[in-house]
């Protein structure tokens, strides 16, 4: 029984995490970029966007930010200089993120 509880609150963590990042997805794209998301989110970004001129590379959290390792990772790695970096955090019953360029 404990083994079946675990697995459920698992699928619901990452189907909460999948509805936010198409929540970021779609704020993107309302504000003109193009969006690809990466396959199982398994790459360092959950998804990039890009513009006619200007590219982002996003990552996507619920309810908490990354961790000082990940977020030390994140706010290092290099990028080209027409793209940005930033973190989204939903927190539950908010109609936005909390967005930071990283």
């Amino acid at each position: 029984m404990r083994k079946v509880l675990k697995d459920k609150k698992r699928i619901n963590a990452k189907a909460k995490g999948s509805r936010s990042e198409k929540k970021s997805i779609q704020m993107m794209e309302a504000l003109g970029y193009r969006c690809t998301k990466s396959s199982a989110s398994l790459g360092l970004w959950d998804f990039v966007g890009y513009s006619r001129h200007h590219w982002v590379c996003v990552q996507v959290k619920s309810n908490r930010n990354p961790g000082k390792m990940e977020m030390d990772i994140l706010k290092e790695e290099e990028v080209p200089p027409n793209t940005s970096k930033f973190l989204h955090v939903w927190f539950d019953h908010q109609k936005y993120p909390e967005v930071t360029q990283l």
